[in-house]
């Protein structure tokens, strides 16, 4: 599956975009023969390609004391800030929520997490996770921070 995903990878970078319209899969291609070629590629796997998309709908589990807000992820890549862009946003939201977590626990007592939250504020990755679609609010001790 991993290979399947790094063609899908390359495909999206060549410009290929992919959505669902109910159940059908929708394919949008730039006017370039290496991304026709690429696609060409994805339809031999096409049921394992099927498969990661819908994963990538899939909203993933929030962490304790996180509620989502808002889900709708953009379209890869997205600038995040002056010099980072995210090309895959699922796995970009996953990791960032595990970071949050972590650097929620940190916040409340534990100072040994703080590496594990890459040394952001949870404020500094919630923004991040607005950034690419994923809006959430924290909630502390029956109250709402930033939403």
């Amino acid at each position: 599956m991993l290979a399947v995903a790094e063609l899908l990878q390359r495909a999206e970078l060549l410009g290929v975009r992919f959505w669902f319209e109910g159940d059908k899969l929708k394919v949008g291609l730039p006017d370039d023969p290496e991304a026709e070629a690429a696609v060409d590629e994805l339809r031999v796997h096409r049921d394992d390609v099927l498969r990661l998309l819908q994963e990538r709908e899939t909203i993933p589990p929030m962490p304790p004391g996180v509620r989502l807000v808002e889900w709708k992820p953009k379209p890869a890549p997205v600038m995040i800030t002056r010099w980072a862009v995210v090309i895959d946003v699922p796995a970009f939201v996953r990791s960032t929520l595990h970071q949050l977590e972590h650097a929620l626990a940190w916040e409340a007592d534990d100072e040994n997490r703080r590496w594990l939250a890459g040394h952001r504020s949870s404020r500094e990755l919630q923004d991040y996770l607005s950034q690419v679609g994923c809006v959430v609010e924290i909630e502390e001790a029956g109250c709402r921070v930033g939403s």
